[in-house]
């Protein structure tokens, strides 16, 4: 039978015109969908617990029949929220509202697959094949994969060979599972046979072993183009009818109502297929879905996951409640174990109540929580659940004991309130506390109820009658006391309450107190002035445990310190008064339990004492300062010190005669210039701190007169030559024991010549000056030094003035080189020479020097002036020449040495000449190779005689001569070139002065004129031989 696919055409477009018109009223929320994923984005959708995805493929579709989606319970009404999705039409197609009677979305896509073609051989159009490896881990007895078909060959075609299909093919190829078929095709013809083992399909028909398609799973009746192929019309309750109408009398108009969007006229419920699996064995999973006999009206595959089949493992639970109802068991899952999580979540579970011995007692499967109702009476009820993933095949169910109390209550209680100083013990905290509405009795007798402690502050004691002991140096408040009461016959009937303890504060009083007087200057520390304070009636303890007092201090006077211990040191040199302390004591138990007053802290002043002192001399001369005048005063019986600081003390003066200066640290300043005598200095001496506290005293300062003493003094050697001054004569001399200073002021001294030889000259200020050419010698000065302020001061010596000779040195020299072709005249040899360490003067003038000749070579003449001449062509090289200067002043004061002259080679330089070509025919000679070449700059003269130069053949080409005075000769008949001739010239002066160059000689070829002839008649019968051709053909012009 062919299908209908015109009329199905014309459905189409009538359908378009029912789309528009119904649009509004089925448009809802749609699935989120990716198209086009990769073999990876679907095995990391589809891979959940249990199992693990290795080696993805997307064997045979395009990227347009797959997708991954989500919200799919909420934007599609499908039984799935997440997963992906196979189709044999587009995902784009697949996910969109019911609008047509059928889709077909003939995408050209052929393929044979074993297993597909295994359960329909017609199976082989627009064919989607994913698969994949993978292992089952431990926890997982097996394979779950949960999953969706949907057709739009319903209802039409149930009934027909238009079955589309699809399956979840699984094989062992290691076959290391029994259980399980290899799916090898052996003799590689793309058909099961023989003995090969189909893979295993897993999209069976619950309860049968028919594969899921069209015509296993349907609305209960064949369609209106059904061809009598077999079908099973008997699993209606596994159908969704998504809008097709009719009873396949008459073809669907499919204007049913579509609960599900998506484009497919029917749908399955959601199926588990499970299979048991061995732990580490890596079996192979296809996942397969084609259009049969067609590839028109298509089919699609809705898959959420594919996870381990987990093992689950369920333990029995108890608990219990009262007759008030509630919670007995939080969560039955707690103890349980699914897939190895132990205390799985519900949401991951199916979770069932099979029972309960009272039906007050239930099971909340969305939470896990077992409820007992209000008013179930007392008594033990158990409760049976099942765990299941997935129902109803994979389970496992255990057994809840819950039991049912009556009711105990414990009630806040907030107690009269406990000093916190001293402590006590409250009445009971189970006051109003009741069991089963009757006040609760606190023992262990059965009916009684006990009390235990949950939380209980630091310092109460929640005792076993109920009562609270409240520790001494409790700190005052309201102090929340948990405690538990249970009944005795139903230990675990407990209830838990909060009640309150309350502790007050002691009363607290600070009492103001005058302290016994501090001496100020030393400072010094009080008695406590907490002496009188009391905390609850009774004397504080100041400190910091429990029960004592802090002190704190608000108001205290600078250089006073309020100490913890409610004492006051009062800093050394503070000023004696009254001084206001203000205060507050803290309880340490309650430190917002306070008192503040103010008590008076008493200081005092030290007593001061000024005694006379007499100094030891001071020299008059130089002046100086005294020991301090203040050195026995003392101040509260201690040596004062003189400063500004506190604890010091001030001087000043009263009367101080003129020169001295009384300082302001107790010290006497004597003017320089002071003349001797005991002076009288009157003075008073005060206390910082108390500037009022003074005395007054009068001292003496003795002046005493200084020493002078002139000294003998050699001095340093001046030379005679130039003359010069010595150092002062007074240099050791000495005024009170110091260097003189000469001149004219107070404190100075005069010098006076006594006795000085001719030639020298004492000067006013000490030294002598020698004069010019003054004979070498030791000469004695006599002379006096007198005090300026007391001119009858004075003292009488005898120095020594040494006079020396000057050094005279020749040093040797060599010269700039002199070129010796043409000769000339260096600087003068003498140009380092020395006479007193200064460059000489040659000449005859006094200070100059002569230069006489010992040894001059050859050549050179030394001259006057120390300059040498060197003669025109004189050899290179390196001459000494030995001469001696002379002192004109002193002839014999001499020195001889030997510098050295250096005569210098001039530049030679042969240069690379060209020359006119020659004609090689007859041969001829050049010019001078030697045209361009210099020697010292100047154009070469060839030849023998001092300054001339010789040319010397290097390399001459055969058929070249290289002449003596630098010319080449091209012999006869030399072919035409360039030749290159290499020559050496060298410097007859200095015959190792050479330059070597290559130089070119051009030969030019003759020029060859073939001339027309024409020769005399030669008789053609007998032949012949005429005159040459050549004979008027010319070489170099010539025949």
């Amino acid at each position: 039978m062919n299908k209908k696919y015109f009329f199905k055409k014309q459905i189409r477009c009538l359908l378009f015109f029912i789309l528009i018109f119904f649009y509004k009223e089925n448009s809802f929320s749609q699935a989120t969908v990716t198209s086009n994923p990769t073999a990876n984005d679907i095995a990391a959708q589809l891979q959940t617990a249990g199992i693990i995805i290795s080696n993805p493929t997307i064997t045979s579709g395009i990227s347009s029949q797959l997708g991954v989606f989500s919200n799919g319970t909420a934007g599609a009404a499908l039984e799935l929220d997440t997963g992906v999705a196979f189709t044999t039409s587009t995902i784009t197609n697949a996910f969109s509202t019911n609008n047509l009677t059928a889709n077909s979305d003939n995408l050209g896509i052929s393929y044979n697959d074993i297993d597909v073609i295994n359960i329909d051989n017609t199976a082989n159009n627009d064919v989607v094949i994913f698969e994949f490896d993978f292992v089952a881990q431990p926890n997982y007895s097996g394979v779950l994969v949960e999953y969706q078909f949907g057709s739009d060959e319903y209802p039409d075609y149930v009934g027909s060979r238009f079955n589309d299909v699809f399956g979840f093919f699984v094989s062992d190829p290691s076959g290391s599972d029994p259980s399980i078929p290899n799916g090898v095709d052996l003799n590689s013809n793309g058909l099961y046979d023989g003995l090969e083992e189909p893979s295993l399909n897993l999209a069976l028909v619950p309860g049968t072993t028919n594969s899921v398609s069209i015509n296993n799973i349907n609305g209960g009746f064949r369609g209106c183009n059904q061809d009598g192929t077999a079908a099973d019309l008997t699993q209606t309750a596994l159908y969704i009818n998504n809008g097709h109408t009719g009873d396949g009398s008459t073809c669907s108009t499919n204007t049913g109502t579509k609960p599900i969007h998506v484009e497919f006229n029917g749908i399955t419920q959601k199926f588990s297929a499970v299979i048991n699996l061995i732990v580490g064995v890596t079996y192979h999973m296809k996942i397969a879905i084609a259009d049969v006999g067609d590839a028109t009206y298509d089919s699609g595959v809705f898959i959420s996951s594919v996870g381990g089949l987990p093992i689950i493992t369920t333990s029995n639970d108890s608990g219990s409640t009262t007759t008030l109802g509630g919670v007995a068991v939080t969560n039955v899952l707690l103890n349980d174990t699914v897939g190895g999580v132990v205390n799985p979540s519900v949401s991951n579970v199916e979770l069932a109540q099979i029972s309960s011995t009272n039906a007050g007692v239930s099971l909340n499967t969305a939470t896990g929580e077992v409820i007992v109702a209000p008013g179930t009476p007392v008594g033990d009820y158990t409760l049976v659940y099942n765990v299941c993933k997935p129902s109803p095949t994979n389970c496992s169910s255990s057994s809840v004991l819950v039991s049912v109390l009556p009711v105990i209550d414990a009630v806040t209680e907030t107690t009269t309130p406990v000093n916190g100083l001293p402590g006590g013990t409250t009445s009971t905290l189970t006051a109003n506390d009741t069991l089963n509405g009757s006040p609760v009795t606190v023992g262990t007798n059965p009916g009684d109820v006990t009390v235990t402690p949950v939380t209980v502050p630091t310092g109460l004691t929640l005792n076993s009658d109920g009562t609270v002991t409240v520790a001494a140096n409790t700190p005052a408040g309201s102090y929340n006391v948990e405690y538990t009461i249970c009944e005795v016959n139903n230990p675990t009937n407990c209830d838990t309450i909060t009640s309150v303890v309350e502790v007050s504060a002691p009363v607290i009083d600070a009492v103001t107190e005058t302290t016994t007087p501090v001496n100020g200057l030393p400072g010094g520390t009080t008695s406590a002035l907490t002496a009188n304070d009391t905390l609850n009636g009774s004397p504080v303890t100041v400190g910091t445990n429990p029960g004592g007092v802090t002190v704190t201090p608000v108001t205290v006077p600078t250089g006073l310190t309020l100490n913890s211990d409610g004492t006051v040191t009062v800093a050394a040199n503070t000023p004696a008064g009254s001084y206001n302390v203000e205060y507050t004591i803290c309880e340490v138990n309650n430190p917002t339990n306070c008192d503040t007053v103010t008590s008076v802290v008493e200081v005092s002043a030290p007593v001061i004492d000024a005694v006379t002192e007499t100094t030891t001399p001071v020299n008059g001369l130089p002046g100086g300062t005294t020991s301090a005048l203040t050195a026995n005063d003392t101040l509260n019986g201690s040596p004062v010190t003189v400063g500004t600081n506190p604890g010091d003390v001030t001087v000043t003066p009263v009367t101080v005669p003129t020169g001295l200066t009384l300082n302001s640290d107790g010290t006497v300043t004597v003017a320089a210039n002071t003349p001797a005598g005991s002076y009288n200095v009157e003075y008073t001496i005060c206390e910082v701190n108390n500037p009022t506290n003074c005395d007054t005293v009068t001292s003496v300062v003795e002046v005493s007169a200084p020493v002078i003493d002139a000294v003998t003094e050699t001095t340093t050697p001046v030379n005679g030559l130039p003359g010069g001054t010595t150092s002062a004569l007074t240099a050791n001399d000495t005024l009170n024991g110091l260097p003189v200073t000469v001149g004219t002021n107070p404190g100075d001294v005069t010098v006076t010549p006594v006795t000085v030889p001719t030639g020298l000259t004492l000067n006013s200020d000490g030294t002598v000056t020698v004069a010019a050419n003054t004979p070498a010698g030791s000469y004695n000065v006599e002379y006096t030094i007198c005090e300026v302020n007391n001119p009858t001061n004075c003292d009488t010596v005898t120095s020594v003035v040494e006079v020396s000779a000057p050094v005279i040195d020749a040093v040797t020299e060599t010269t700039t080189p002199v070129n010796g072709l043409p000769g000339g005249t260096t600087s003068a040899l003498t140009a380092n020479d020395t006479l007193n360490g200064s460059p000489v003067t040659v000449g005859t003038n006094p200070g100059g020097v002569t230069v006489t000749p010992v040894t001059v070579p050859t050549g050179l003449t030394l001259n006057s002036d120390g300059t040498v001449t060197v003669a025109a062509n004189t050899p290179a090289g390196s001459y000494n020449v030995e001469y001696t200067i002379c002192e004109v002043n002193n002839p014999t004061n001499c020195d001889t040495v030997t510098s050295v002259v250096e005569v210098s080679a001039p530049v030679i330089d042969a240069v690379t000449e060209t020359t006119t070509p020659v004609n090689g025919l007859p041969g001829g000679t050049t010019s001078a190779l030697t045209a361009n070449d210099t020697l010292n700059g100047s154009p070469v003269t060839v030849g023998t005689n001092p300054g001339d130069v010789t040319v010397t053949p290097v390399t001459v080409p055969t058929g070249l001569t290289l002449n003596s005075d630098g010319t080449v000769t091209v012999a006869a008949n030399t072919p035409a070139g360039s030749y290159n001739v290499e020559y050496t010239i060298c410097e007859v002066n200095n015959p190792t002065n050479c330059d070597t160059v290559t130089s070119v000689v051009e030969v030019s070829a003759p020029v060859i004129d073939a001339v027309t002839e024409t020769t005399t008649p030669v008789n053609g019968l007998p032949g012949g031989t005429t005159s040459a051709l050549t004979a008027n053909d010319t070489l170099n012009g010539y025949q």
